[in-house]
């Protein structure tokens, strides 16, 4: 069963997201599908991750094929 964002607390938040970071660390794009696949978790929770690092300029919008440059 994958994981939701919904029913994690601030610190399971705070900790799968840091897990993002460091999934994206070495890459020049990024996907949605490729931090749902990568955490194990459903595809909202990796779209609250994604929108969250575009908010914090760790990842810039997506272009027309939704892949996203890593900017860290």
């Amino acid at each position: 069963k994958r994981s939701t964002l919904r029913s994690y607390n601030p610190i399971d938040f705070d900790s799968t997201y840091q897990k993002a970071i460091e999934l994206i660390k070495n890459k020049t794009f990024i996907t949605t599908f490729e931090i749902k696949r990568g955490l194990d978790i459903d595809y909202n929770s990796s779209n609250k991750i994604i929108n969250l690092m575009q908010q914090q300029g760790l990842i810039s919008e997506n272009d027309e094929e939704g892949k996203r440059k890593v900017l860290i």
